[in-house]
């Protein structure tokens, strides 16, 4: 089972705001965008090392056909601010899991645990690509990325937390 770390996300990180809108902040908790652990350097990323995980990820990443390298680079861009590069990354690792979802389904026997595998890594990159939407104001996408999440019958990822946080921002 994959290890998973989630790590804190707030709007200061990637949007300029007030500090009319900082002490609001304050009364809500922060997004959260989760890492694959023992998975493409999210260790790396754990620790704070952000430019170096982006550094060993992003060469690999622009042709890669692992969407756990994908998934972790979209939260170390997000992390140093990176946003567009961030949601590059995490639009081509959702591609690449419903494209490997589309493969598996169409195949002779379908692979139960294979199946649940992805749509927990499709859960989480999808709940990632969420949170990038909410930090950059257009809330209306990030809740629909957080409940295509939580659709997800293996979700893994934090996009529970994330719409009641986007809720509680929008009130």
């Amino acid at each position: 089972m994959k290890k998973l770390l989630s790590l804190i996300v707030t709007t200061t990180a990637l949007a300029a705001i007030s500090a009319d809108t900082l002490a609001e902040e304050s009364k809500v908790p922060p997004y959260a965008m989760t890492v694959l652990l023992d998975k493409a350097h999210g260790n790396v990323i754990a620790s704070g090392s952000f430019e170096r995980a982006i550094r060993k990820l992003s060469g690999r990443a622009k042709t890669a056909s692992q969407h756990e390298q994908l998934t972790n680079l979209c939260v170390a861009y997000a992390k140093t601010k990176q946003v567009d590069a961030a949601l590059e990354s995490c639009d081509a690792a959702i591609d690449l899991l419903k494209a490997k979802q589309a493969d598996l389904y169409s195949g002779p026997a379908r692979e139960a645990s294979r199946e649940r595998v992805l749509q927990s890594d499709l859960s989480i990159a999808l709940s990632n690509r969420g949170v990038l939407f909410a930090v950059t104001g257009d809330y209306e996408r990030a809740r629909e990325f957080f409940q295509a999440a939580i659709e997800l019958p293996a979700d893994r990822s934090k996009a529970g937390q994330n719409l009641e946080r986007l809720t509680a921002t929008e009130s």
